[in-house]
């Protein structure tokens, strides 16, 4: 059986500094993706699974109420199934 990587999460409210006062919405972030799932751990860890069968996975950290991300901070995210919400 063929996992199909499918499964989108696009980040958004970003912010350079976790502490950062927004005045509007921040700025847009990446879409990360394709994976085949995604997986929470506890609301600590958000494991994005590229390939189950070699454990291949993107792994994101909770810090506070937000996602940080290559040391950006997300205060929202989507997650889409079956297409690039970019």
């Amino acid at each position: 059986m063929t996992s199909e990587r499918s499964v989108y999460v696009h980040l958004l409210h970003g912010r350079h500094d976790p502490e950062e006062e927004l005045t509007g919405w921040g700025f847009a972030g990446p879409v990360l993706g394709p994976f085949e799932a995604v997986h929470f751990t506890y609301l600590t860890t958000i494991n994005c699974i590229e390939s189950a069968r070699t454990g291949e996975r993107l792994e994101l950290k909770i810090h506070g109420d937000m996602i940080e991300h290559e040391g950006k901070f997300y205060g929202d995210f989507e997650i889409c199934g079956g297409h690039d919400p970019g």
